[in-house]
């Protein structure tokens, strides 16, 4: 028996996927991208703090060279305050020891003077006290004169104004006894007039029902005559029924037109009467109240020239009394220069 070699398989290469290797290249490609631009980023970030860390060293810097710059001048300013304050403060001591001397000077030159200043004072002293004597005399009727003439004219005007201001609350109480009793006889006219209306409406609503029923009787009465002649009509023969009825129909329609027209004409009439009673009873509301309206006018017109007389006769009153205050006045003032107040 003849053995037959065993088979085998051989192993066949695996073949790459190009579309897989391409993606794999992408993706490889594309994961350094990222990490290239990172880097590049934490770079741009990193000088960025860098040259905002030597900015402000640099602001530092100049800060504090400006401040020691500023002190300085401020120095230099404070000393020549204090140079020109020290010179101004001597040159005001010399001026003070200047004046003092000149002071003291002229205090001696007016002792001197005030010595033979007081001897003349004294001498002016007596000549004033004599003056004084009748200065005051002279002053003391003055004011008397004054005070004399301005109690006169106040009194005068407290007068005139009470005799005014009592004037006006008569006027003002007169005037509102007017305005209440125009008022009362006004609303006494309106409340006549309502009532009037009333009344007036009243009766033409009376008419008004009046001649409704007198319509519905007629109809009826009508209608009850009409059966009648209709019960009669049946008994007829049948072409004769027929034009009877025909007939009858258009008399009941012209005798129903008569009656609503006849009613409507006094339901109309009673419409227009109405209306010329409340414009009759409203005209004569009017001419009452227009009545009581010019008799108020009349009494306030009336009390108002009572009012304006009786300031005119304060006004020329206290003008009289003003004038003899004035008058009494100058013959106080005409006694000042009489022989005997100036001894």
């Amino acid at each position: 028996m003849r053995l037959l070699p065993i088979p085998y398989s051989i192993p066949v290469p695996i073949q790459p996927d190009p579309k897989k290797a391409q993606d794999d290249v992408n993706e490889f490609l594309e994961k350094k991208t990222k990490e290239r631009r990172s880097i590049e980023k934490r770079r741009e970030e990193k000088s960025k703090r860098q040259e905002e860390a030597i900015k402000k060293t640099e602001e530092t810097v100049r800060g504090g060279v400006a401040q020691e710059e500023k002190f300085a001048e401020e120095h230099e300013n404070r000393l020549r305050d204090f140079k020109k304050n020290e010179d101004q403060r001597k040159k005001e001591v010399q001026e003070h020891q200047r004046k003092k001397h000149a002071e003291e000077a002229h205090m001696l030159e007016r002792k001197e003077e005030e010595k033979k200043e007081r001897a003349q004072h004294q001498e002016y002293l007596k000549d004033m006290r004599r003056a004084s004597v009748l200065k005051l005399r002279v002053e003391a009727r003055k004011k008397k004169s004054e005070d004399t003439e301005r109690e006169m004219r106040s009194a005068a005007e407290a007068e005139a104004f009470r005799n005014k201001q009592q004037a006006e609350l008569l006027e003002h109480r007169e005037l509102r006894k007017i305005a209440e009793s125009s008022r009362k006889r006004r609303g006494e006219i309106d409340a006549r007039e309502r009532l009037e209306k009333e009344q007036a409406n009243e009766e033409a609503r009376k008419h008004r029902t009046k001649i409704s029923a007198e319509e519905r009787t007629a109809i009826q009465m009508m209608e009850q005559g009409l059966t009648q002649v209709r019960m009669q009509i049946r008994s007829l023969p049948p072409p004769m029924q027929r034009a009877e009825e025909m007939r009858l129909s258009g008399e009941e329609r012209q005798r129903k037109e008569k009656i609503e027209a006849d009613c409507m004409r006094k339901s109309t009439q009673v419409e227009v009467d109405l209306q010329k009673d409340l414009s009759a009873i409203t005209q004569r509301a009017k001419r009452e109240r227009d009545a009581i309206c010019a008799g108020e006018r009349q009494d306030k017109t009336q009390a108002e020239t009572i009012l304006h007389q009786k300031k005119a006769e304060a006004d020329r009153t206290v003008k009289r009394k003003i004038d003899q205050a004035a008058r009494t006045a100058e013959e106080i003032r005409k006694d000042m220069n009489t022989g005997e107040e100036i001894k």
